[in-house]
């Protein structure tokens, strides 16, 4: 199985309670998520993963998968 990418590690959220944080929010974006969870805005890492959950629902990654390209940060962080 190898090593699995399942988490922010700046902000210790895994995936799996981001996509539900994203759900119940309605959120869409990696940027809607960085604002409400702090997520993506420290060493920017789990930006292509939190984009790739947004898309898929997939919250664990393996280290090979392709991953969704995520927008550029806004400017608000």
């Amino acid at each position: 199985m190898g090593y699995q990418v399942t988490a922010c590690i700046c902000y210790r959220t895994n995936f799996y309670n981001l996509k539900l944080l994203a759900k119940a929010n309605n959120l869409s974006t990696v940027d809607e998520v960085a604002e409400l969870t702090g997520c993506s805005t420290g060493c920017g890492l789990c930006r292509p993963y939190i984009a790739t959950m947004l898309a898929t629902g997939k919250t664990e990654f393996g280290l090979d998968d392709e991953l969704v390209e995520a927008e550029e940060p806004s400017t608000l962080f």
